[in-house]
């Protein structure tokens, strides 16, 4: 029980994600992919959640560059 509650707590502190978050995309990839998915789910959303924060940082500052001109 206690498992339950405290691997997404440091999962979440490691990947820097929410614990609920992590709970849900767990049960989630469970249901969709089974073990690999339990296994590569997090790793995935927070690889995912960096590249997105990149680009739109990329893309924000490239259009803040044009309408300046």
């Amino acid at each position: 029980m206690q498992n339950a509650f405290l691997a997404p707590r440091i999962q979440g502190q490691a990947v820097e994600l929410h614990p609920v978050l992590i709970m849900v995309i767990l049960v989630i990839a469970s249901e969709v992919s089974g073990l690999w998915g339990v296994m590569l789910a997090v790793l995935v959303v927070a690889v995912a959640r960096d590249v997105f924060n990149y680009f739109h940082q990329e893309w924000s500052e490239e259009g803040a560059g044009i309408e300046g001109q």
